[in-house]
Formats: structure tokens, C-alpha cells, sequence
């Protein structure tokens, strides 16, 4: 009977501080995934989790062996004394079932505070899994594919509305190969049932050779007709890109398209030209400049090499005159 109260004592004693280790162990894993879902502190707070996890899983194969190995009740004061012990430790496991309850919802509501309102890394990590595409880039040589390349590509996983408009510009940067080493620009439209749908798109081929895209933003969607892209890629068909560039022997080139615009009575640069590719420099200076340009220049240079504004105009040019 003294041996078999000495072991229920143990046992007790040995419940308490497994259980005592176990609350220490989970508060710490809750406060690492808190800390990781707000601030991402990734490589400390995974290792850390992870020996958390290696942890449980021992104390859960511990758990299961001494319930395995639990001695059998002999006597009627070996029953009794046992279901004395038996139920202070039930007393004390509803305590600790408590304790953990509690931290679990405290810690609960932080954790879903920081997927909520983009207050921690895990709110952008959603946004990222719902909303950011990326795309191989093949068809990344301007010369060979054009801007067209660009659609060629995202149209293959995303399907876009064919009416796009400029929120801000079209900017786009490639080399004297004609490679495309950046672009960035923000698109929307309006999908087959008349939905918003917006594309902020962006590609540097420093840090990435994919296309990155993050659907369902916050654009101002106007749809005014002044930012339609189709001149966009209408003029870049005609335009002679690689002969433009060449001229400034230069390692990097960009083009630059905001939409239609005016440059009032400045005419410097600028060039008309018909779908056929025909070209006239000689701009009327008395009337407003304006138009839907798609501007070649040498980027950080644009005072020593004067940009060229390309214009497309509808009717054909005779004798450089735009009709």
C-alpha cells in the first residue's frame, strides 16, 4: 500500500511538471507564431517552432506510454487512495486545460489581427496567395516581340479584358540588344460581366527573370478615353524602334506612354507617323500639341539626347504632312 501510494505521489508530482513544461513550451510556440505573423522574422522564429513541435510530439509519445503503464488498483485503500490522487490531478488538468484555453484565444485574436487590414506579414502573405501572379517572361526581346510580347506572355495565365486603360504611365526599359530589363505600369478594365478588374504589373530582370502581377487593387477607374493603352501598342507596331535608338548609341533605352497628353506649342521630338510607318517632323507649332505619344529616349540623359515623341495619326502622310 506504501509503495503504491509512493507511486500514485509520483505520478501526480510527474503530471504537474510535464504539464507545467507543456504550458511553458505552448506559450512560447504561440508567442513565436504571433511574432512570425506579424513581423516574418522567418529563420529564428521557424526554429524555434520546429523544437517546439519536436517538444509535443515527444511529450504526447511520453503521455501515452504512461497511460499504457498505469498500475492496476489491488485493494480497496489502494482504489480509494487512488481516486484521491486521481482527482486532484483531474482538478489540476481542468486547471491547465483552462490556462491553455485562455492563451489560445488571447493569442488567437492577435494572430487573426494580423491577417486582417495589412497589420502584420501574414495579411500580405494572403494577399500575396489570392491576388500576386508570376509569369515567365519569353518573349522579352523588343525588337523581335515588341510590347505585344509582354500581353503574349500574361495572357497566357491571366485572361485580360481587351479595352485596358493607363492608370499612371507605361514605362518600359530595354538594352541595346534590344532586350527588355524593366517595365512597370498599372492596368485596369472591365471583364466579360462588367467587373473592375486592375493589373499592376511590374518585371526587372535584375531581381527576376518572371513577370509579377497583383490583381484587384485600388485604382481610380475612370475610364476616360485620355488613357486608353491601345495607342500604346497601335504606335509601337509602326514605330522603328531599333533604328530610333541607335542613333544615341547608348547601353540603356526607355519608353515612356502616360496616355494622351499635351506638350502645348513644344515641338521638340516630336514625329508624327501613319500606320504605314510614314513619318513627318515637321509639326505645326500654332495649335496645341497633343496626342497620344509613346516617348524613346536614354534614360538620365534626356537634356544631352532629346527624346522622341511618337504620334500616331489615323490618316496617311503625304509629302510630311499629316492629312
Amino acid at each position: 500500500m506504501k509503495k503504491h501510494r509512493q507511486t500514485t505521489q509520483k505520478e501526480l508530482i510527474t503530471s504537474i511538471i510535464t504539464w507545467i513544461m507543456f504550458i511553458l513550451v505552448y506559450w512560447i510556440s504561440l508567442y513565436e507564431l504571433c511574432i512570425l505573423c506579424k513581423l516574418g522574422r522567418v529563420k529564428k522564429s521557424i526554429f524555434i517552432l520546429v523544437g517546439c513541435a519536436i517538444f509535443f510530439l515527444i511529450w504526447f509519445i511520453i503521455l501515452i506510454i504512461g497511460i499504457l503503464k498505469r498500475p492496476k488498483v489491488s485493494s480497496m485503500q489502494d482504489e480509494g487512495e487512488y481516486k484521491s490522487y486521481s482527482g486532484l490531478k483531474t482538478t489540476w488538468i481542468c486547471a491547465v486545460m483552462i490556462v491553455i484555453a485562455v492563451m489560445t484565444c488571447f493569442y488567437g485574436v492577435k494572430i487573426y489581427h494580423t491577417a486582417t487590414n495589412f497589420n502584420g506579414k501574414l495579411s500580405w502573405f494572403l494577399k500575396d496567395l489570392k491576388d500576386k501572379r508570376t509569369i515567365e517572361f519569353e518573349h522579352n526581346n523588343i525588337y523581335k516581340n515588341g510590347i505585344d510580347g509582354i500581353f503574349t506572355d500574361i495572357n497566357k495565365k491571366i485572361s485580360m479584358p481587351e479595352k485596358l486603360y493607363v492608370a499612371s504611365s507605361f514605362s518600359l526599359k530595354f538594352d541595346s540588344d534590344g532586350k527588355i530589363t524593366s517595365f512597370d505600369t498599372y492596368l485596369y478594365g472591365k471583364d466579360d460581366n462588367g467587373s473592375l478588374k486592375s493589373y499592376l504589373i511590374s518585371y526587372d530582370s535584375s531581381k527576376s527573370e518572371k513577370i509579377t502581377i497583383y490583381l484587384n487593387g485600388h485604382v481610380n477607374a475612370d475610364y476616360s478615353s485620355d488613357k486608353l493603352l491601345e495607342p500604346l501598342i497601335k504606335t509601337m507596331k509602326v514605330i522603328p524602334l531599333k533604328k530610333t535608338v541607335e542613333k544615341w548609341n547608348e547601353k540603356q533605352y526607355g519608353i515612356l506612354y502616360y496616355g494622351r497628353r499635351s506638350f502645348g506649342y513644344n515641338a521638340a521630338g516630336v514625329v508624327y507617323i501613319d500606320p504605314k510607318g510614314n513619318m513627318n517632323s515637321n509639326v505645326n507649332t500654332s495649335s496645341e500639341i497633343a496626342g497620344y505619344f509613346v516617348s524613346v529616349y536614354v534614360p538620365g540623359k534626356e537634356n544631352q539626347c532629346i527624346p522622341v515623341r511618337y504620334v500616331l495619326v489615323d490618316n496617311v502622310i503625304k509629302n510630311n504632312v499629316p492629312l
